[in-house]
């Protein structure tokens, strides 16, 4: 498993482009599981593209998934949700994510500089800095 900032949240790994093996959920994830969290009540693991999880990969995850311990949580990342098997999917709430508006962004950004009080004119060349360098 592998932690870039902090050590109770590890992101898996595939070890091939295209595909999550069953050594990567093995190695990675069922036997790490019973070690308790180092500083954080829970041990998050990411697995993005779990789509792309092998039959056998699948299986370990689900054995884990039945009867997780209560310090883990596992986030499963996808864009194709209709790829995950159904044994899987009813172990898991779902969150579907969309894409914030820039208006919205821009919205809510006025109201925060509003109720910080920052003035009209760094108002405007933070929004100008944004739509600039940030929304293209």
């Amino acid at each position: 498993a592998e932690s870039n900032n902090h050590a109770d949240i590890i992101e898996v790994m595939h070890e091939k482009p295209n595909t999550v093996s069953v050594n990567d959920v093995r190695e990675k994830i069922v036997a790490d599981v019973a070690i308790r969290p180092y500083s954080s009540r829970y041990k998050v693991y990411i697995i993005p593209d779990c789509e792309k999880m092998n039959q056998e990969a699948q299986n370990a995850l689900l054995k884990t998934l039945e009867e997780p311990p209560s310090h883990v949580i596992f986030i499963l990342a996808t864009t194709e949700v209709h790829k995950i098997p159904i044994t899987i999917l009813s172990r898991c709430q779902r969150y579907d994510f969309k894409r914030i508006g820039i208006q919205t962004i821009a919205d809510r950004m006025q109201d925060l500089m509003d109720a910080e009080g920052v003035e009209t004119e760094e108002q405007v060349e933070f929004l100008t800095y944004l739509k600039l360098n940030i929304f293209g």
